[in-house]
């Protein structure tokens, strides 16, 4: 933004009324004085200026300008609305206050300032694409999407625009636009590394893993030493030990000066790679460090996340569900796929989404919003039945008009498992499927996979351990609230028994059961998880008991399991 707001600096831009040869004199005075390092004689200048001819166009538009730029922006944002009650018809000026805005965290309002710099600048591409950014902020995609549609429809050529567009269509899930729009954006900006790297990802989340690679290897052509490529490169099963690629990436690693997020991914890489080589002792000591890189970056409070599963389990202890009574309105649309991440969630939605009358949505957010917005779970038994039938509709409408005529439609967020009470609360006649894999091997995958924070849990042995137990703990609490409603499907049965356990899945959902449904590696979607490679591969016996392999390192994590260890 301020690349596009320094422009505004230009003689070009600011010699506008030529009759007035004192105000382009004092204009062009400032903005010499601002460009050449004397800020402070600048804005005094133009404050000295602005006070004395309010009136003067451009006074207050440009030290509102140079204000943002000095990082004011509070100063910035009043002397533009002052400027803007003598001037409402500038509207580079409604422009220039609403990104101002945008950098204060006032994305709504922003947006008002938009719209009139939109009525009297209607071809100015620049007020639609940065209406898009505060709508993405607001969480507005399809809004975002219409304004980068006719930010395009101005300037065709527009490469950010483009960019910002596949980003709206992937968090729509619309990969296919994504793709798309990535493809018109790398014609636009064909340098931009890490616009080949999100094109890659796009590509690979669709199973295109091919085309993928050639994105990543031009980005890491562009840029060898960008760190996230070679992780992406590590997940495709492409950074070969040994290769030209593994040693840019190895002497990435070595950087101690590069920030520990980045350092933390390129380590990451290295030890999938040396997983694959088998070379599992190098390989764990590039996990650890990797994961202690990690750990160091992040606010995990650990009594404070446990505490949040026992106050679910105390708060539902002695409450008596069958009060609730199901609406007319509840859905038997909804299957929602629990457990911790890595547990084989992903290969039950695949399994599930191959079948003709299931749509796989992926890990869904809204049901952690709505436990949000009701205060869940201390204000759970004075929800109002007009909130849970708003809530209900919110979703179901959401879902079914990204399932379009499909019967059910999966949700498979692990760690909905917080929220048992509140899905059943919702749907009634729900199904939820509980994915179980050996403790082991579900900690030692989340340990050698770079999370975000969010799973802050991951990144130490020991509370990767205290945090399953805890997590067992509650989904034992729940059988026993709700006995027979949850279907437990362990990752071990489903690789060994794999067509009667798949039969099981279908019996519990209410569907019949169909043979695409042992070919899920077949099923064309979007995958947009950590598995997303995985679950496009036959079912594969080599994750179980992976842990022996790294069975001399597991130690604080065998001591933190305790007598869960199975």
């Amino acid at each position: 933004m301020k690349k596009r707001l320094r422009r505004r600096f230009d003689k070009k831009n600011v010699g506008t009324n030529k009759k007035k040869n004192k105000v382009k004199s004092v204009l062009e005075a400032a903005i010499i004085l601002f460009n050449n390092g004397d800020k402070a004689r600048a804005i005094s200048k133009l404050e000295h200026a602005f006070s004395e001819n309010p009136k003067q166009p451009m006074f207050g538009n440009v030290l509102g300008v140079m204000l943002h730029q000095l990082g004011k922006q509070k100063e910035a944002c009043g002397v533009l609305k002052k400027y803007l009650e003598l001037h409402p018809r500038d509207g580079e000026a409604w422009l220039n206050l609403g990104l101002i805005k945008c950098d204060l965290g006032m994305h709504l309002s922003a947006v008002s300032d938009f719209d009139k710099a939109g009525v009297l600048e209607p071809k100015n591409p620049v007020v639609f694409f940065n209406r898009s950014g505060a709508m993405i902020e607001l969480q507005r995609y399809q809004e975002a999407e219409r304004d980068l549609k006719c930010c395009l429809q101005i300037n065709p050529r527009h490469g950010e625009a483009w960019k910002r567009l596949a980003f709206v269509n992937k968090m729509q899930n619309d990969f296919d636009s994504a793709i798309a729009a990535y493809s018109m954006a790398t014609e636009e900006l064909p340098n931009d590394y890490m616009l080949w790297d999100d094109f890659g990802f796009a590509l690979s989340v669709q199973g295109d893993m091919e085309k993928a690679m050639t994105c990543y290897v031009r980005a890491s052509k562009l840029n060898p030493k960008y760190p996230s490529v070679y992780l992406n490169i590590a997940k495709a099963g492409k950074l070969a030990k040994g290769s030209n690629l593994y040693k840019n990436a190895m002497s990435i690693a070595l950087d101690q000066k590069l920030d520990p997020l980045s350092r933390s991914s390129v380590l990451f890489a290295i030890g999938i790679a040396l997983d694959a080589a088998k070379s599992f002792e190098e390989a764990f000591s590039f996990f650890d460090n990797a994961n202690q890189l990690m750990r160091s970056q992040i606010q995990y409070d650990e009594t404070l996340e446990l505490g949040k599963i026992d106050a679910v389990m105390s708060t539902f202890t002695d409450q008596d569900f069958s009060r609730i009574v199901a609406s007319s309105a509840a859905s038997e649309s909804p299957i929602f796929i629990v457990g911790m991440p890595r547990s084989g969630t992903s290969l039950v939605e695949q399994i599930l989404a191959s079948h003709k009358d299931v749509y796989g949505a992926g890990e869904r957010r809204e049901i952690k919003e709505f436990a949000d917005e009701v205060r869940y779970p201390e204000s759970i038994e004075n929800i109002p039945i007009t909130k849970i039938e708003s809530l209900r509709k919110r979703y179901s409408e959401k879902m079914q008009n990204l399932s379009g005529t499909k019967l059910r439609y999966t949700d498979k967020e692990p760690r909905n498992f917080m929220f048992i009470w509140l899905i059943f609360t919702l749907f009634p006649d729900a199904r939820i499927i509980h994915c179980k894999r050996h403790p082991v091997d579900t900690c030692l995958s989340c340990y050698m996979q770079q999370f975000n924070a969010g799973v802050g849990f991951s990144f130490n042995l020991e509370e990767l351990g205290r945090y399953y137990r805890k997590y067992l703990e509650i989904m034992d609490f729940w059988d026993k609230k709700f006995p027979d409603r949850i279907l437990d499907v362990t990752y071990e049965a489903l690789v060994a028994n794999t067509k009667s356990e798949t039969k099981r899945l279908a019996t519990f959902c209410d569907l019949v059961w169909e043979r695409s449904m042992l070919e899920h590696h077949k099923t064309k979607r979007s995958v947009f998880t950590a598995s997303k490679d995985q679950v496009r591969r036959p079912i594969y016996q080599s994750s179980i008991s992976r842990w022996r392999s790294y069975e001399t390192h597991l130690g604080p994590l065998f001591e933190a399991l305790g007598d869960f260890i199975f």
